[in-house]
C-alpha cells in the first residue's frame, strides 16, 4: 500500500521539486490522521488547509465528511490495529 501511495502521490516522479511530495509531507499527513483517529474533538484545521494535502494527486485526495482522506477511511481498521499493536 505504501508503494501504491507513493506512486499516486507522485513521490519519486518527474514533476518539479517544489511540487513533489516529500517524506515530511507524508509524515505530516500521517500525524494529522493519527491525531484525528485517536483524540476526541481534536483542534485541527481542515485537512485541505495543509500544504502537504495539495501535493497529493487528485486520484487519492478525496476527503470524507469526517475530514480524513478517503484512502485512510477505507483502511481505518488496518490503521487502528497498527496503532493498538504499538501502544
Amino acid at each position: 500500500m505504501v508503494k501504491k501511495m507513493m506512486t499516486l502521490t507522485g513521490a519519486g516522479g518527474h514533476e518539479s521539486d517544489s511540487e513533489d511530495i516529500k517524506i515530511a509531507d507524508i509524515l505530516n499527513i500521517t500525524l494529522y490522521h493519527s491525531v484525528l483517529l485517536t483524540k476526541k474533538n481534536p483542534a485541527l484545521p481542515p485537512l485541505i488547509q495543509l500544504a502537504a494535502y495539495h501535493k497529493i494527486k487528485p486520484e487519492i485526495n478525496a476527503v470524507t465528511c469526517d475530514n480524513e482522506l478517503n484512502i485512510v477511511s477505507e483502511h481505518r481498521d488496518l490503521f487502528m490495529s497498527i496503532i493498538k499493536s504499538i501502544s
